[in-house]
């Protein structure tokens, strides 16, 4: 029972501080402890791979109840977000599918080899509109663009599977806006519409958003106030 919090990043860390605000059981999976959160409540994780996930959910008596993956990238040291195509880099766009597309698949594999038809697990991943075709209409951001788009294309495949072979679980993405977070700082000072938001405001907002989630809404991306996104 209880939640799952995979990434300890400014999100990650600010939902953990929020559940604890709240008395709620979780675990925090990631690189480091963030202060204010016990060193028991978290569990040191630098990659996601099968290894790491059976030692981490040797935590858990039962699977968790909510999992949330909050693990993503826009950019790194040596590539920012392409502003024309002549930026693309192969490796970096490889790169950016593993960071923000593959945690979320391997989650769904690892938990499709312990569920059963009874098993009612909501696994939420963080998505972005920038992932859908529909609403693009700025361009730039190739590689952060085409690793949301195959998130968005994942959870969505995952949810037509598991409605077939675990109805009562789900998986959806969640659209949470921009944030005041280390994946954004670099383009704060960018023109955009968007008004930027603090993980500690998000974190509560994300938390409901997710108590309203069950099997109806697998497959899609929503914004937090419950909104059906193009993906």
């Amino acid at each position: 029972m209880g939640y799952l919090i995979l990434g300890s990043g400014g999100l990650g860390s600010a939902l953990a501080l929020e559940l604890a605000r709240r008395n709620e059981t979780f675990v925090l999976a990631g690189r480091h402890v963030p202060p204010g959160i016990a060193a028991a409540a978290t569990f040191p994780m630098l990659d996601v791979d099968p290894l790491a996930f059976e030692a981490l959910f040797t935590l858990f008596d039962e699977l968790p109840s909510v999992i949330i993956n909050t693990i993503g990238g826009l950019h790194d040291l040596r590539f920012m977000p392409e502003r024309q195509v002549e930026e693309v880099d192969p490796l970096w766009l490889c790169e950016s599918v593993r960071i923000n597309a593959w945690p979320t698949l391997a989650l769904g594999a690892y938990l499709s080899q312990r569920m059963t038809t009874r098993s009612n697990c909501l696994l939420i991943t963080l998505s972005d509109l920038e992932g859908s075709l529909t609403a693009n209409v700025t361009g730039e951001h190739y590689s952060y663009r085409m690793s949301k788009a195959a998130l968005n294309m994942g959870v969505k495949t995952l949810a037509l599977e598991w409605r077939e072979r675990f109805p009562r679980a789900a998986v959806v993405a969640l659209h949470p806006g921009p944030m005041h977070t280390p994946l954004r700082a670099p383009l704060l000072v960018m023109p955009s519409g968007d008004m930027v938001r603090h993980p500690v405001d998000v974190a509560p907002r994300l938390l409901d958003a997710i108590r309203t989630l069950g099997p109806a809404d697998s497959g899609q991306l929503q914004d937090l106030d419950g909104r059906i996104l193009p993906s």
